[in-house]
């Protein structure tokens, strides 16, 4: 039997506009010249936690779409269609950028980053996701930096550059108006 084709993982630094996540995601189900239509399996946002509120109240809200349901399970549906409810791609998981803080001893999710030490962190965790995911030999690695502060962005553009395959792929989208 012909093997599985790899697991197509999304990901995303995300700023106080998620917006970019469902663009992208419906840029990629297009495809284009270049790449054949992709939806990913799982949709990994890297963000703060400004960022993870904005995408709470902007895509996951239950009535953000105006029919009831979220902009987050209308974009599900509208690219998976009738299997929406029972297929497992297009799952989204937000992850905080977090540092630790010396004065608790504890891990403290970062508000935004605005310090040397909480660009350091933010270095790190993207570093961390982008080895975590590219290291995996069942999975595609699609990284958008489109999102995010412009930080963020090039943290995930200089670790695509040093731990991606060539099975891997970076974009960025531009929206044109009036959805800009």
């Amino acid at each position: 039997p012909a093997a599985a084709p790899p697991r197509a993982i999304l990901l995303a630094v995300v700023g106080i506009s998620p917006a970019i996540l469902t663009e992208t995601v419906w840029a990629l189900a297009q495809g284009d010249d270049r790449h054949p239509p992709v939806i990913p399996d799982e949709v990994v946002a890297i963000t703060t936690r400004q960022g993870r509120d904005k995408i709470n109240a902007q895509l996951l809200s239950d009535a953000s779409a105006g029919d009831g349901r979220s902009i987050w399970q209308s974009l599900r549906q509208a690219l998976l269609g009738t299997e929406a409810a029972t297929d497992p791609r297009l799952t989204l998981r937000v992850e905080i950028i977090a540092r630790p803080n010396p004065q608790t001893g504890q891990w403290m999710l970062l508000e935004d980053i605005l310090s040397p030490e909480d660009n350091l962190a933010a270095a790190e965790f993207i570093f961390q996701h982008v080895r975590t995911h590219s290291s995996a030999n069942d999975t595609r690695l699609i990284a958008s930096l489109a999102g995010g502060r412009k930080t963020m962005s090039s943290l995930l553009h200089a670790a695509f550059s040093h731990l991606a395959r060539p099975q891997d792929r970076l974009t960025h989208i531009l929206v044109n108006a009036p959805y800009d």
